[in-house]
Formats: C-alpha cells, sequence, structure tokens
C-alpha cells in the first residue's frame, strides 16, 4: 500500500511539473516559426504521436525523418503524411486551425529551435472533436 501511495504521489509531482500547452495566438506562433528558421535545421527526425477521437490510420505513432528539407515518405497513413511530416507542415496545421472555426487551440514549443512540441485543437468544445499531437524523441541529423 506504502509503494501505491509513493507511485501516485510522484505520478501527480511529475505531472503538476511537466510543460502543459498554452492557449495559442499568432504573435506566439510566428515566434516559434522565426526561431526554427533561425535554427536552420534540414536534416532532422521525430516521432510524430497523435490523439483524436477515430483515427483515418492503423497507427497513432509515426517516425518522421526529414534530409535536406525534404520529408522521407510514410506507407501507413498518406493522409497524415501530407500535413505532418516535417515541421514546417506543423507550424503550417497551427497556423490553419488558429484561422479557422475553432474552440481552442493550445501549443508548447521548443525554446530552443522553436518546432512545436505538443499541440491541442479543440474544434467545437465537444468531447469527440478533438486533434492533438506531440513531437517526442526530435534529432538533429548531420
Amino acid at each position: 500500500m506504502y509503494r501505491v501511495k509513493t507511485v501516485l504521489i510522484a505520478l501527480a509531482i511529475a505531472a503538476s511539473s511537466a510543460a502543459h500547452p498554452q492557449e495559442l495566438d499568432i504573435p506566439t506562433l510566428e515566434t516559434a516559426e522565426k526561431r526554427w528558421a533561425q535554427a536552420s535545421l534540414h536534416n532532422y527526425e521525430y516521432t510524430f504521436r497523435y490523439g483524436q477521437f477515430i483515427s483515418p490510420c492503423h497507427s497513432v505513432t509515426y517516425r518522421v525523418r526529414v534530409s535536406h528539407g525534404v520529408s522521407e515518405r510514410w506507407d501507413d497513413c498518406r493522409k497524415y503524411w501530407a500535413e505532418f511530416s516535417s515541421v514546417p507542415l506543423l507550424f503550417k496545421y497551427l497556423r490553419r486551425a488558429l484561422k479557422g472555426e475553432h474552440h481552442s487551440v493550445e501549443a508548447e514549443f521548443d525554446s530552443t529551435t522553436g518546432y512545436p512540441v505538443s499541440a491541442y485543437i479543440d474544434w467545437s468544445g465537444l468531447t469527440d472533436d478533438f486533434f492533438s499531437f506531440e513531437v517526442v524523441d526530435f534529432k538533429i541529423d548531420k
């Protein structure tokens, strides 16, 4: 019983101290995009994870690799490859979400290079009308 309480307390502390996406606005997005442009990264990779009520794809996690600014093709989910297979495409998606009909858009960006670390788009305020993603294990390739 003591071990369970200790684990639960540790999880609660970790969750409360972890960074959470903030409500996104155009100036914040533009600042992150400028940081990304200044980093001038053309060779990188990351794991893209997303969540939504009903997914058109078999998997919710994909490894993305970009070489010389061009993304390698995913075999599994062409729809999302076209929208999320590079950092500039992630920015484009967030900008489109901000400019379109939405209930709320939240995002968190890497403090060094500006890439989107996570995002949550609530399209209508309904429980099943959302899209979220996170970028993990981001690596710069030489």
